[in-house]
This record gives structure tokens, sequence and C-alpha cells, in this order.
């Protein structure tokens, strides 16, 4: 599912989401390590629980610094279940935040975050997010 925001300077009520795959963008995608929620103003899709384990939720959210002239591309997991899970992901835009983040473990009860590439604001944006969890894959 891709993940749009017309208008990245406008409010996060500009938020729309598509059923169209993201075409992958020009820059090379950079490799990013899991890591706890950062502050800033979010703009995010709804969570998803994924296919394989109603305990693992993730989405696909656009976090902007304060003056909102830049943006980053990030993917958010949750894991509620009482296990340890691994997870993979992998952020796909149409604006040069493409990001993989690496295979790591992922303890029951926390929140990680994939943050990509910072990037200048433009006019619009979108993401899929991609989220491989104990081998099964999803998409938001």
């Amino acid at each position: 599912m891709k993940f749009a925001v017309k208008g990245f300077a406008a409010a996060a009520a500009a938020i729309s989401v598509g059923l169209f795959a993201a075409s992958p963008a020009s820059a090379a995608t950079a490799e990013s390590n899991w890591r706890t929620a950062p502050g800033g103003t979010w703009a995010c899709n709804a969570a998803k629980t994924h296919a394989a384990s109603d305990y693992i939720s993730f989405k696909s959210c656009f976090i902007f610094n304060d003056s909102r002239t830049y943006v980053q591309s990030m993917l958010v997991v949750d894991n509620t279940s009482g296990n340890k899970v691994k997870i993979e992901g992998l952020v796909t835009t149409n604006f040069g935040g493409d990001v993989h983040c690496g295979l790591s473990d992922f303890n029951s009860g926390l929140r990680t975050v994939c943050l990509g590439p910072t990037k200048p604001v433009s006019s619009s944006g979108s993401m899929t997010s991609k989220l491989i969890m104990n081998g099964y894959v999803d998409y938001n």
C-alpha cells in the first residue's frame, strides 16, 4: 500500500493512502539500524497488524523538522507479543528517502523505528513499507 502526503509543508491532515506500489527512487537505498522513536512532527498512515502475528504492528510515517523544511521516511514497529522476534524492513519513496532497515532482534513490549535519509521538503511525497518478521513479509 502506498502512503502519500500532498503538500509536505501542509498540515498532517493532508495525508492520503492509495493502493498503488511506489515507484523506486533514483537514489541508492540508504542503510539504517533500528532505534528508539525520535521527537518531531509525524504524519503516519494507520498502523497495520502484520499478517503473521496479531501482536506485531507497523506503520509508515513522514517525520518533519520543526520548520518543516526537511523530511525523513520512517518505519515504526510495535511488538506487544510476549516473544522476541526478528525484523527487517524496507521503505521505498518517491523523494529519495529509501532505506533498508537491517535484520535485528526485537524484544517484546517495545517500539522501534528505522529512519531514512533527511531530504528537503518537496510539494508531495509517497512511500511503501515492507516489514519482514520472522521470515514473513507484509506491506503497508
